[in-house]
C-alpha cells in the first residue's frame, strides 16, 4: 500500500513538473517579441509599416501603433518610402486597415490573409505585377472599390463586389 501511495505521488510530482515546464516553453515562444522584419517578410514592407508607426525595421512591433494604421500607401507624408513591394505577407496584422493605395509597386499576390482584413473598404493594386488574388477578397464585409487593372492576372476575376 505505501509503495503504491509513493509511486502515486511520484507520478504526480512528475506529472506537475511536466506541466510547470511545458508552461514555460510556451510562456516563452508566445512572449517573443517580432521586429517589423520577422511580421513583414518583404524587407519593403517592412520598412514601410515601421516608417508608419515611427519605428526601424529591427525594433519589436508596438501592435497599439500597427492598430492605428488606417491607410497603407507608399507615401508617408507626402514622402515616398520604397520603390517596390513584391508580396504582403503580414499584412493581416494591421486589422484596422481601410486602404490599401500600392499601384505600381510591382506586388505579384495578394494572399488569403487578406480575409482578416474585416475593416477594409478600397483596394488600388493597379499597375503591379499581380498573378494571384485570393478569392477572400470577395468577401471583406466593407470592401467597396477594388482598382487591379494593368496586371499580369490571367484568370478570370470577378469584375464588381456583391454587395
Amino acid at each position: 500500500m505505501k509503495r503504491r501511495i509513493l509511486v502515486l505521488i511520484m507520478f504526480l510530482f512528475a506529472s506537475l513538473f511536466s506541466i510547470t515546464i511545458f508552461a514555460e516553453q510556451n510562456k516563452s515562444v508566445s512572449d517573443k517579441k517580432l521586429t517589423y522584419e520577422d511580421m513583414f517578410l518583404d524587407p519593403n514592407l517592412a520598412k514601410l509599416i515601421a516608417t508608419y508607426t515611427n519605428s526601424n525595421v529591427s525594433d519589436v512591433v508596438d501592435s497599439k501603433k500597427l492598430s492605428e494604421i488606417k491607410i497603407l500607401s507608399n507615401k508617408y507624408k507626402d514622402k515616398k518610402v520604397v520603390d517596390t513591394l513584391f508580396h504582403l505577407s503580414g499584412i493581416a496584422n494591421l486589422k484596422n486597415l481601410e486602404k490599401i493605395d500600392l499601384s505600381g509597386m510591382k506586388i505579384i499576390s495578394i494572399l488569403d490573409e487578406i480575409k482578416d482584413l474585416k475593416s477594409l473598404k478600397y483596394i488600388d493594386l493597379s499597375n503591379n505585377k499581380l498573378v494571384y488574388i485570393s478569392e477572400y477578397v470577395y468577401d471583406l464585409p466593407l470592401l467597396e472599390e477594388i482598382h487591379i487593372d494593368n496586371n499580369n492576372l490571367n484568370m478570370n476575376l470577378r469584375t464588381s463586389i456583391p454587395k
